[in-house]
């Protein structure tokens, strides 16, 4: 009698230490990748869920374009659908949230990345923790909102293989600046490309005052 097996899992943990990734689609990498992994493979096919408790999440662009981040979450592939979730902080501070979605038959898939509200307070975070572009421009203690949104799409059918587009949305930011004090930053930057980070031309922000 011939014996079938439906299906078997194996419980596989991140290789320590050191262990890194490249996501070359988003331009970044990760390392010091803390979880664990579970393959299991049947008749439907090969299934894997990994399970990130920390994560170091690097910007592979120069200049860079953030600091290093802190990503934790899951990730699920199965009948080669991928799907999943992770939470972005810096310090332990929640800034937040990558969703991941690939379609393994057609090649179609993207990531999202949303910050709705990241407070930035004089004695907790700062812009300059976040990204070194603006390291010489908004000096510490700056006070105030922002909130991020993103995506990277990637299709087989397109030249370049995917898009990316953002917008970042200052509704209020105060600020020590090279030319003195600032208050009342505010404005919308839209990009037509986060890897490079492009922005689209011609935009402002407002300023109620300088001291």
């Amino acid at each position: 009698m011939k014996e079938v097996i439906d299906a078997e899992s194996y419980i596989l943990g991140f290789p320590e230490p050191g262990f890194s990734a490249s996501v070359p689609f988003l331009a970044m990498t990760l390392d010091q990748i803390d979880g664990s992994l579970v393959a299991t493979g049947s008749r439907a096919g090969l299934g894997l869920q990994a399970a990130v408790a920390s994560a170091r999440v690097q910007d592979a662009t120069r200049p860079r374009r953030f600091n290093a981040l802190t990503a934790s979450g899951s990730a699920t592939l199965a009948d080669e659908i991928w799907s999943g979730g992770f939470d972005l902080t810096h310090n332990r501070v929640l800034l937040g949230r990558l969703t991941l979605a690939h379609n393994g038959r057609t090649g179609l898939g993207g990531v999202v990345i949303d910050a709705p509200l990241i407070v930035f307070a004089e004695s907790g975070l700062q812009p300059a923790d976040l990204s070194p572009l603006v390291a010489d421009l908004v000096k510490s203690p700056a006070t105030g909102t922002a909130s991020f949104s993103g995506r990277f799409d990637w299709n087989p059918a397109l030249e370049a293989g995917g898009e990316s587009s953002g917008r970042l949305v200052i509704p209020n930011l105060d600020f020590v600046s090279p030319a003195g004090p600032v208050k009342g930053l505010s404005g919308t930057i839209d990009f037509i490309n986060l890897a490079p980070l492009t922005t689209v031309p011609n935009q402002t922000l407002r300023v109620a005052s300088l001291e």
